[in-house]
């Protein structure tokens, strides 16, 4: 994406404009490198998001709205302390670079006035967010920069901050520029990045993409006072690609024309930042659910094993009879007797233990049998309950795909932790309230979505009334969905699409999913949350569709 100086300075323009003299109400820190900013002006209310995420950094305002932490971490209540109640006084590009400097008057505790800056440096892996005073001396950052680590940039607290040089030619330095294009007649995109600074290869290709480059160049990095200046998201095909200042004319794919550059950055990082948030919260739980699953297998395999060597039991009990019907001719030290085998009406060669008496080798025989038979009646007790474990632990993996927020996962978490018995001893400093179940509207009918096993079970013994339309994926694991009331036809296949979506099905083309009333969904007695069995069901087959597309307010 063209993240670079010419899209940060259309961004932090039109900021400022909209944030200049706004009032700072909240400071939140939803993420470890991630601070919201709820704010007001003139009656309008804004929440400004500031990401120093390696792989999506960012800094827009935004309509989504994160759980937030129960104790806030150090950094939040140090920008809690100098900036609650403050106000911005601009919002700007700092030395033309991909840091976007946000100045900010706030009264102390004695009521006088400070000014502090706060730095949004968007630069990949560098990426950070740093308080510093009005002389640039760092109160603190997002990231600390150690002076043992190997960088020659340390952020620290009482640090000045260090101003990042620019070896190449400044934007904003139209002279430099112009000379360096006069003097160079053949371009590529490595010649522009390599001596232009905050130029991405997409804006280097389009600029090239112009007969006069330079001109190209200064109307891109001054678009925002233009007639030119129109967000837009590129698409290719379902799929949402970049996020563009204007289209560009050299990148081809559907542009989709957006109300500014800050809808532009919510809508693309909503998909994006949320993808690579929900990695990291995943990470811990599919290698636990990974054991589990592998536990549960092995312990299936062993059952099946212990099964089929039970068939043998049948065969060494009719030789046990055998041994006893000729123990007679049996003498000490031998190794093997032959006989008639009236079960089978033909000799048979049965062996026996040269250290053992006769009587003892006819009990060998039967202590074998009855080991094997009692093995088998723990094997077959056994392995039917580790299929319904074998299905509850698939139907977590669907769930794990379904969740979202921090606390959804947390609870996934608690679940598969309860299973392993793993035993967290750490007490829970503040009792966390539970996570709710998806609540939207689709042609005015309430529909509720479960996104884990307790959402589930709230979904259809709590909110569910026994005449309420239950559905759920026939052949899939996935979500509960309850629809209130009595809906048509058309309300109930969207529905169903929701639930196609919030599934193991989500990525086919058709999914079979089974409605019925709430009061013919049952409980499975002395089984896992959330598994139910179900009667006098219907089924309809739907492409599956995310709430976005279908509900309505």
């Amino acid at each position: 994406m063209p993240n670079d100086v010419i899209t940060l300075n259309a961004l932090s323009k039109e900021l400022n404009e909209l944030l200049e003299n706004a009032r700072i109400e909240k400071i939140y820190q939803p993420e470890k490198d991630e601070i919201t900013f709820a704010m007001r002006k003139n009656g309008i209310e804004r929440t400004l998001v500031i990401s120093a995420n390696s792989t999506h950094p960012r800094m827009h305002i935004t309509t989504e709205k994160k759980e937030n932490a129960s104790t806030a971490p150090a950094f939040c209540m140090l920008l809690r302390k100098h900036l609650n109640g403050g106000s911005i006084t601009s919002i700007k590009l700092l030395n033309c670079d991909r840091i976007i400097q946000i100045a900010i008057d706030a009264r102390n505790e004695l009521f006088d006035t400070n000014s502090y800056f706060l730095l949004a440096e968007l630069m990949g892996r560098q990426s950070n967010i740093i308080i510093t005073d009005s002389n640039y001396k760092i109160l603190d950052a997002i990231k600390r920069v150690h002076l043992d680590q190997n960088t020659a940039r340390h952020i620290l607290p009482n640090l000045a901050y260090p101003f990042l040089s620019q070896p190449k030619i400044r934007l904003d330095d139209i002279k430099s520029l112009g000379k360096f294009f006069a003097n160079n007649e053949h371009f590529t995109k490595e010649i522009l990045i390599a001596n232009i600074g905050g130029i991405g290869k997409e804006t280097a290709k389009e600029i090239l993409s112009s007969n006069k480059p330079f001109n190209k160049l200064i109307e891109l990095y001054n678009i925002y006072e233009s007639k030119q200046y129109a967000p837009c998201i590129l698409h290719k095909g379902d799929t949402v690609v970049d996020y563009f200042i204007t289209p560009y004319k050299s990148i081809s794919g559907e542009y989709k024309k957006m109300p500014s550059l800050n809808h532009c950055f919510d809508y693309f990082y909503r998909i994006y930042d949320n993808i690579e948030r929900k990695k990291t919260h995943t990470r811990k739980l599919y290698q636990l659910l990974k054991r589990l699953q592998n536990k549960n297998q092995n312990r299936i395999k062993h059952c099946n094993l212990k099964i089929a060597e039970s068939e043998k039991a049948q065969r060494i009990n009719e030789k046990g009879q055998l041994l006893l019907a000729n123990i007679y001719k049996i003498k000490q030290g031998d190794k093997s007797i032959v006989c008639y085998d009236y079960y089978n009406d033909a000799e048979v060669e049965i062996e026996l233990d040269a250290s053992l008496s006769p009587s003892q080798n006819v009990q060998k025989y039967f202590k074998r049998y009855a080991k094997l038979k009692r093995a088998k009646e723990i094997a077959e007790g056994q392995i039917k309950p580790l299929y319904v474990q074998k299905e509850y632990l698939s139907s977590i993996e669907s769930s794990i795909e379904n969740c979202q927020t921090k606390q959804e996962f947390d609870e996934i978490l608690h679940e598969l932790e309860n299973l392993s018995g793993i035993n967290n001893k750490k007490p829970a400093k503040k009792k966390i309230k539970p996570s709710q179940p998806m609540h939207i509207k689709i042609d005015g009918f309430d529909v509720f979505i479960g996104k884990n096993s307790r959402q589930n079970v709230e979904v259809t013994f709590k909110i569910a009334s026994s005449n309420d339309l239950w559905l759920h994926t026939k052949n899939y694991h996935g979500s509960h969905v309850i629809i209130k009331g009595n809906p048509k036809k058309d309300t109930l296949v969207k529905a169903a699409a929701i639930a196609a979506y919030y599934s193991a099905g989500r990525s086919s083309d058709k999914v079979e999913v089974d409605y019925t009333l709430r009061k013919y969904v049952k409980k499975i007695a002395n089984s896992y949350m959330g598994l139910v069995t179900y009667i006098n069901y219907k089924t309809i087959v739907v492409k599956p569709k995310q709430p976005d597309e279908l509900q309505q307010y």
